[in-house]
């Protein structure tokens, strides 16, 4: 995996560079993430001024977002959970095993999600985490 994800990053495709900050997101082994430590600076090189693209939301957020990933690993800091963002579904990170559930609210009573109340199934934080759409799905995630 991490052969590829640096090859990805570090070329000069916007797509594959999105590609391999995508499985950097997704990867939640502390030792994989470490060891993309080294290669900070290269791969903050490579990937100046390139274009990511994105429609409503610009694509250069998730490179910027797997190197927080990567520093935060490197720098000894806390659980990842505590870099829930808005791309970060609840019933994802559930099914994954990350967090429970602990509580669904409905907005004014009806079909949609105003928040979930999540437990961290690694460090034991729990989390108010508001659903809403407009062009997309996002997720606001705040600690309780």
């Amino acid at each position: 995996m991490m052969e590829q994800t640096l090859a990805d990053l570090l070329s000069d495709d916007p797509h594959r560079i999105w590609s391999g900050a995508g499985a950097i997101l997704r990867e939640h082994d502390r030792a994989i993430l470490a060891s993309f430590a080294p290669h900070l600076s290269e791969i903050r090189r490579k990937t100046a001024g390139i274009d990511l693209g994105g429609a409503f939301h610009p694509n250069s957020v998730h490179l910027s977002n797997a190197i927080r990933r990567i520093e935060h690993v490197r720098d000894g800091k806390g659980c990842l959970c505590c870099l829930y963002g808005s791309f970060d579904d609840p019933n994802r990170e559930a099914s994954a095993g990350r967090v429970r559930i602990l509580e669904s609210i409905l907005l004014d009573g009806g079909p949609y999600v105003d928040h979930y109340v999540c437990e961290c199934l690694v460090c034991g934080v729990q989390w108010k985490v508001i659903e809403r759409e407009y062009h997309y799905m996002w997720w606001g995630w705040e600690r309780v």
